[in-house]
């Protein structure tokens, strides 16, 4: 009789120990699930902030760069041209055109990505009516580039570094159009999160520049 007794307050003991056991899990499971949703708002918090501001940088860029006259006396050299230069202006007549502007560190799959959109745009509007205008500092590096974005137009790389704008958009991939006013109009910055802005862009120039 004793034993028996023994036996089943042993059972009991266990199943209690089993169920305060499972109770604390279970507790301890909500408290890490809490955590990890919590360490998720915050970090979606985060990023939401993160590309706000990237969105109000750039609107404030933009704002500063609409309207602004670029310098019309900036040397460049075309990529297929040794030891000759040429002034800006020279490329750029009373009718409206397109200006890239890029970099030797300008991030290279946004360019890349930019590039694909900047060649439909050719075949949509026409090569004369945009400009490729880079600032490397080793000419041969825009052969390279050329080759891997099946470029056939030529690229014009600065000699100067006056263009007329911020120098805090210098790396950063740019575009806007001007004519022989020298006024930028229509400015632009891609962001790499967002392509489909770029396609809106490009969709809007490639609007304009057909029915001109």
């Amino acid at each position: 009789m004793k034993k028996e007794v023994y036996f089943w307050g042993t059972i009991f003991t266990c199943l209690v120990l089993l169920n305060i056991y499972s109770l604390i899990s279970i507790k301890q499971t909500k408290d890490q699930w809490e955590e990890s949703i919590n360490n998720l708002s915050f970090m979606k918090a985060e990023e939401l902030n993160k590309l706000e501001g990237e969105f109000l940088e750039r609107k404030r860029i933009r704002f500063n760069s609409e309207g602004k006259r670029i310098n019309p006396q900036l040397r460049i050299q075309a990529d297929n041209v040794d030891d000759e230069y040429i002034y800006l202006r020279s490329l750029i007549s009373e009718e409206e055109r397109i200006i890239f502007s890029f970099s030797d560190i300008s991030c290279s799959t946004c360019l890349d990505n930019e590039v694909q959109l900047i060649n439909q745009l050719i075949d949509d509007i026409g090569e004369e009516k945009l400009i490729f205008l880079a600032d490397y500092v080793r000419p041969q590096d825009i052969y390279v580039f050329k080759r891997l974005n099946q470029i056939e137009v030529p690229v014009y790389n600065r000699l100067d570094n006056e263009l007329g704008l911020s120098e805090e958009l210098r790396g950063k991939i740019y575009v806007f159009v001007t004519d022989n006013t020298y006024k930028v109009r229509r400015f632009f910055i891609p962001h790499t999160k967002y392509p489909e802005l770029s396609e809106a862009y490009y969709s809007s120039l490639k609007n304009i520049f057909k029915s001109e």
